[in-house]
């Protein structure tokens, strides 16, 4: 089955790195940092520091293609969100020698503070993974408030999304990071048709 003509070609799938996104608590700025790392290997393979206008970097790309096609968010969340990243990625403007006239940002990732902060997130997941499973009973990972909190979130974004208060890019931003939470504690939701809102199975 051919896929072209539903998705676009220049689309890059962005990985959602749970032990990232258990220390950022921050769906966006999780997905932007995992967009980067994903981009790491396919544009700078060795993860060799270059050097341009005196400044070091890993690899360069459009900046504009990350924000509007492969995440969906405007211009000004990205910018906002990925300065609250410093400690993990620098970035700057410039033109490619390569490429007369075309705009393009450098990136910078800072791998140890990654490294660490993956780190930190594998702990804290093994921490809350730890749990007794009785027979023939659901376990939860999480206590069932943080369960509820998450649907409710969950409700609250399809609620503005029926009432198109949000588009289809920016409810999934936030609403893919709470579904995974909840399948990480083994709970799974449908979208009820009547209600259009999201119930646990």
């Amino acid at each position: 089955m051919k896929l072209d003509k539903y998705f676009n070609s220049d689309y890059t799938f962005t990985p959602y790195i749970a032990e990232i996104a258990v220390v950022l608590n921050n769906p966006l700025q999780t997905l932007i940092l995992c967009n980067l790392l994903n981009k790491l290997p396919a544009y700078n393979a060795d993860a060799q520091i270059k050097q341009i206008y005196g400044k070091s970097y890993h690899f360069k790309y459009n900046q504009k293609s990350t924000f509007e096609k492969e995440l969906g968010v405007p211009k000004q969340t990205f910018i906002d969100n990925i300065k609250l990243l410093s400690d993990y990625v620098s970035y700057f403007g410039g033109k490619d020698n390569n490429d007369s006239g075309y705009n393009t940002t450098f990136y910078h990732l800072n791998m140890e503070a990654i490294r660490k902060l993956f780190d930190k997130g594998k702990k804290i997941l093994r921490k809350s993974t730890k749990v007794v499973q009785p027979e023939n009973k659901k376990v939860y990972n999480k206590p069932l408030a943080d369960i509820d909190n998450c649907l409710s979130r969950i409700n609250v974004l399809q609620t503005k999304l029926n009432n198109k208060e949000i588009d289809n890019s920016e409810f999934n931003c936030y609403f893919q990071p709470l579904k995974m939470k909840l399948e990480e504690n083994k709970v799974s939701i449908k979208l009820n048709k009547n209600t259009k809102l999201w119930e646990i199975i």
